[in-house]
């Protein structure tokens, strides 16, 4: 049984109000529990003269008691119980989706199918960052699956939690940006057809990517010094003995974040830039590039105009560009809501709906190999052959079947390409040498 005391502490009128603080705070460190947080240095300070007043001892150093507990507001609150729900029951599976999805999703594109693509590269990036996007969010499961709070995990976590953040945003930017990118490459190619290659050739797909990387790298680490990582301490009443009916209070530390009031500017310009470059430009951008691709361009009627190849990046494009707009567009709506409050929540609903859009950021991060299998008859060719190809022992075969990916999907024609190697290769085992 934990039982809260509210009992005030008097306090001299006369004195001066800095003095006052400064000798709070000071008690505070003089009892062993240095805190920042006034409110919460009264709060300790006035339970243990309450613990006093009552002539309930301090409990001993062996006795069994929780050291370090979570915070209350980030973990048991209604919305941040939310959270907790979501990070133990939803992530998982989104991380194991994920992982299978753009590990396999990177494996295929190293085929030499796809030699040639500028467009490819970008995908790959793409695939990257999401792999790092959504398994950043490991430690938060862990730490939502850590009850009790564990004494050495908890700290761990709350120190790492601002550069696992930048780490988490920094691959966010960039699969935002290089969907962008992919985008209008796509368009390009639709546009220009014979002539787009003079301009997205691979010198300057990877001149995109190291751009991109920078500004993102520059734009989300400068929010890492914002986040200041504070711990304080709450005192509680534990019943001891045979019985437990023998009470003792101890004090249990819990940490929270606190922000830089001297970085205000710098937090406030990194949100609307977040919301105008990494939200509100790139969508609209994508929305005009995809009302030009379906204006103008058909995938049954391109003819000869295209490559295989390239009909194929551009589903494959396509479909990662529309469900980037289903997923990540309303983001539009929380980060243009955190631009105006400094990233101050004011209430549960939006709270929740926020909770809700961070979800939806790692369906799109996780989704896109699936999507690629469900418009892309070439990719889930090309994705059977692989499977297929890896399952083969036999290092002759498996060059054989992986041959076969870039062949245009047909059951009946890689079957019978498959029984003709086959059946040549019996032939030259056992054919007489005479006959070679």
């Amino acid at each position: 049984l934990n039982v809260f005391f509210s009992m005030p502490i008097m306090m001299d009128n006369n004195s001066d109000p800095a003095n006052l603080i400064n000798n709070l705070f000071q008690q505070c460190a003089d009892s062993g529990h240095p805190m920042v947080s006034l409110n919460l240095c009264v709060r300790l300070l006035r339970n243990m003269k309450n613990f006093t007043e009552l002539e309930i001892p301090r409990c001993n150093e062996s006795e069994t008691y929780p050291r370090v507990i979570h915070n209350e507001e980030t973990y048991y609150m209604p919305c941040a119980a939310t959270e907790i729900s979501i990070l133990r029951w939803v992530f998982p599976l989104l991380m194991m989706l994920c992982t299978g999805g753009n590990v396999l999703a990177l494996l295929i594109y190293r085929m030499s199918y796809f030699d040639g693509s500028s467009s490819v590269h970008f995908l790959r990036a793409k695939a990257l960052a999401n792999l790092i996007f959504v398994n950043s969010r490991l430690f938060e499961v862990i730490h939502a699956w850590t009850e009790p709070a564990s004494e050495t995990f908890e700290p761990f976590y709350w120190y790492s939690r601002s550069y696992i953040m930048a780490i988490s945003n920094i691959s966010g930017t960039m699969a935002t940006w290089l969907t962008l990118l992919v985008t209008i490459e796509t368009v390009m190619c639709i546009i220009m057809p014979f002539t787009f290659r003079q301009y997205c050739t691979v010198k300057m797909t990877w001149t995109m990517l190291a751009i991109t990387f920078f500004f993102s790298c520059c734009l989300n680490l400068s929010l890492i010094p914002v986040q200041i990582i504070r711990n304080a301490y709450m005192s509680f009443i534990s019943y001891t003995g045979e019985d437990s009916s023998v009470p003792c209070w101890y004090t249990t530390e819990f940490f929270y974040a606190d922000r830089d009031p001297d970085m205000h500017i710098v937090q406030t310009t990194v949100y609307w830039t977040t919301m105008f470059a990494v939200v509100m430009l790139p969508t609209v951008a994508m929305l005009v590039c995809s009302i030009i691709i379906v204006r103008q361009f058909s995938l049954k009627a391109m003819g000869e105009t295209f490559s295989q190849r390239r009909k194929c990046v551009i589903r494959m494009t396509v479909s990662t560009t529309l469900s980037h707009l289903l997923l990540e567009g309303p983001a539009v709506i929380t980060y243009s809501f955190a631009a105006l409050t400094s990233g101050q929540g004011v209430d549960y609903l939006w709270c929740v709906v926020n909770h809700a859009i961070n979800l939806a950021s790692a369906v799109n991060a996780t989704i896109p190999f699936f999507v690629f299998l469900l418009c892309s008859e070439q990719f889930r060719h090309m994705t059977c052959v692989y499977i297929k190809a890896h399952m083969e022992r036999d290092k002759d075969r498996r060059q054989h079947i992986l041959s076969q990916a870039g062949v245009r999907y047909s059951a009946r024609s890689v079957t019978r390409a498959i029984e003709q190697h086959d059946r040549s290769t019996i032939e030259s085992k056992f054919m007489p040498a005479a006959h070679l």
